[in-house]
């Protein structure tokens, strides 16, 4: 019963009958496993200490992206990936300085700002400079499935990157600096590698100049821009420092949420209505019912399942090990959505080595691309895609994802591998 209450879910979050909400999908689903008696008010409580740090943290991030936004800030970073892409002396850009520049920002974007925000962030903007300049559909298409991806793909190295980090250090009390040293060599070896995998597959596409406008638009003061280079400092800083003195991630993502909210209110950039309108608060309920209805699976004994299949592979070299964890995380991910499949490796990995976590985490953020229903993100990526009347096919999605994916994927877990070995040294 509870495997099917959690299929069923999970065909309404993802097909939204009748334009059903997810997060009212999610509440139906984990009213039904209680009033089942699969989960009791005791289930219900542990869940909840495992999300409500990560599910507030994503909420602070997304409101400090949006806010970021409404203010102008990634107006400025555009205009300056496009004055730097200039050859001298030339009024055109040269696309492959564009093509490094916007790809760099994009996995920065994604590292600050999670996974979920960037792709809130950089599809307005990737619209915004090709749409302006009049180009062929299939470039901005080219740039839009980039930015996509590097969404996902680098939301690997900070704790915050992603809300399956944050609930994956929370499970293993994973400490910041641990944390960003195990995602470093494959955080790397991801960027390089998306990069050159993504060039070489469409450069045949794109020109070798493109003429994209400046944005003048809704562009801030410099106050403004230093207010907001001050308030990424201060999440990095208490983000790192605030783990010694036990205080949550989610505060200082909150605390920077909401004094971003505060200047675009008062600099008339958004309404308080439309703010409150335009913030997350949703994605508590959702997270915290999706996750109720997964914990249920327990009474399927699935997490027993996949502790049985991680003893099995115990007498396995760590090369193994890890690509064989990576593999069947990114598999999961892929078919259930990373959410539920970060809580179910979660429970299934208590007890076993460090690395083996961060590799189902790299399987969870990376592999999740493999389907569009892999990742919340990507889900918000195609329903931003559809305000812009841009429609890209499921089959031409899978046909991508799979050439994608499937050697970044590798390459991140090699990363990881290397780093082990490293450090064995």
């Amino acid at each position: 019963m509870a495997l099917f209450v959690f299929v069923i879910t999970l065909l309404f979050i993802y097909l939204r009958p009748f334009g059903i909400s997810i997060w009212i999908s999610s509440s139906i689903g984990a009213l039904l496993v209680y009033l089942i008696g699969i989960v009791d008010l005791n289930d219900i409580l542990f869940v909840w200490n495992m999300v409500w740090n990560s599910s507030f943290a994503l909420v602070g991030l997304i409101v400090f992206a949006i806010s970021l936004e409404r203010l102008g800030f990634f107006n400025v970073i555009a205009n300056l990936i496009i004055l730097m892409s200039r050859d001298r002396n030339i009024f055109r850009i040269k696309t492959s300085k564009f093509y490094i520049l916007i790809g760099l920002f994009g996995f920065l974007v994604s590292a600050f700002f999670s996974n979920d925000g960037a792709i809130l962030i950089l599809t307005p903007i990737v619209v915004a400079l090709f749409l302006s300049a009049r180009l062929d559909l299939d470039i901005i298409i080219v740039f839009l499935l980039l930015m996509s991806f590097i969404s996902d793909f680098g939301s690997n190295l900070f704790v915050f990157s992603n809300l399956t980090n944050i609930i994956t250090a929370n499970t293993f009390d994973i400490l910041f600096f641990d944390f960003f040293l195990f995602m470093i060599l494959p955080q790397i070896f991801v960027v390089i590698f998306s990069l050159l995998l993504f060039w070489f597959m469409f450069k045949s596409k794109i020109p070798s100049y493109l003429e994209l406008n400046i944005i003048n638009d809704n562009l801030p003061s410099p106050r403004i821009i230093i207010a907001c280079f001050l308030l990424l400092a201060l999440l990095l800083f208490g983000v790192i420092f605030g783990e010694k003195f036990n205080i949550p991630i989610s505060i200082f993502a909150l605390i920077v949420g909401v004094s971003s909210a505060m200047i675009a209110c008062f600099s008339g950039r958004i309404s308080i209505n439309q703010l409150i309108k335009d913030s997350p608060f949703s994605v508590v309920i959702f997270s915290l019912g999706l996750f109720i209805v997964v914990y249920g699976l327990n009474d399927v004994g699935l997490i027993d399942i996949l502790r049985v299949q991680l003893d099995s592979i115990a007498s396995m070299s760590k090369f193994e090990q890890i690509f064989l964890v990576g593999i069947i995380s990114s598999i999961g991910s892929s078919i259930i959505n990373n959410l539920p499949m970060v809580m179910l490796g979660d429970l299934a990995l208590q007890n076993n080595e460090l690395y083996l976590v961060i590799s189902h985490l790299l399987g969870c953020n990376i592999g999740s691309k493999l389907t569009p229903i892999g990742s919340l993100a990507t889900l918000l990526w195609l329903v931003s895609l559809k305000r812009y009347g841009i429609k890209i096919g499921f089959l031409k999605y899978m046909a991508l994802s799979g050439i994608i994916t499937i050697p970044i994927l590798f390459v991140s877990l090699f990363g990881l591998f290397l780093y082990v070995k490293l450090v064995a040294l």
